[in-house]
């Protein structure tokens, strides 16, 4: 039964994905395309984060919005700058893209790269992005318990960094989590959000995307003939 509802959801989703005036495309890690963690085992969320941004999508706009998730687990923004020998680079990709507006949920991995290369990387990614004609979110990763992630924080230093540099938007997940208490129960195991914390990461994220969905509509409204 598990299976034939998601199988519909997906359906659903491309369906919508087809005919939205307002397309969204999501690009990240596992944070992105829904992973946690469940008896020690990861696994596919019931609900990521994505999917609670495209119920609100659904309910407040019909079928005027839909969001695409581009997740992939264990990358990073390097990978989806340069491509690899299946995946066209991003320069070549986002001309191909239908996306209104894209977000950027880079930074939990680390893939090797320094903070200022990774500033280097999302620069990039973001001025490619701005030059097809797309508008970009920039979405903080989820703050995380695990040692080996400590330079997290300089990562996300970086994001605002280009955020501020560019005047793109940003969602500031490791802010706003550190600023609630105990948000370590909301990780199912140091890393990967769980289903009350992909409910609050969806959700907050629909937040700062709705008043942009909203302008986008009013201006291809104003457009029309």
């Amino acid at each position: 039964m598990k299976k034939i509802l998601i199988a519909a959801f997906s359906i659903m989703t491309l369906s919508m994905q087809a005919s939205a005036t307002v397309l969204i495309e999501q690009y990240g890690d596992s944070t992105t395309s829904g992973l946690t963690a469940i008896d020690g085992k990861v696994q596919v969320a019931k609900l990521s984060g994505v999917d609670q941004i495209y119920l609100s999508l659904n309910k407040r706009f019909g079928a005027q919005a839909a969001i695409a998730n581009k997740g992939i687990s264990q990358t990073c923004a390097i990978h989806l700058l340069d491509g690899d020998a299946t995946t066209p680079k991003w320069a070549d990709r986002v001309k191909e893209s239908k996306a209104t507006i894209v977000t950027f949920n880079y930074g939990m991995n680390q893939c090797d790269r320094t903070a200022e290369q990774y500033l280097g990387d999302l620069q990039q990614l973001v001025d490619i992005t701005l030059a097809a004609g797309k508008q970009v979110v920039l979405i903080e990763p989820n703050p995380s318990t695990k040692p080996e992630k400590v330079i997290l924080d300089q990562y996300v230093g970086a994001m605002n960094l280009v955020a501020e540099q560019r005047k793109v938007p940003i969602i500031q997940h490791f802010k706003i989590w550190n600023q609630l208490p105990n948000w370590q129960s909301l990780l199912s195991d140091g890393i990967h959000p769980t289903e009350q914390g992909y409910q609050i990461k969806g959700l907050t994220e629909y937040q700062a995307l709705a008043p942009i969905i909203i302008d986008d509509l009013a201006q291809q409204s104003t457009q029309r003939p």
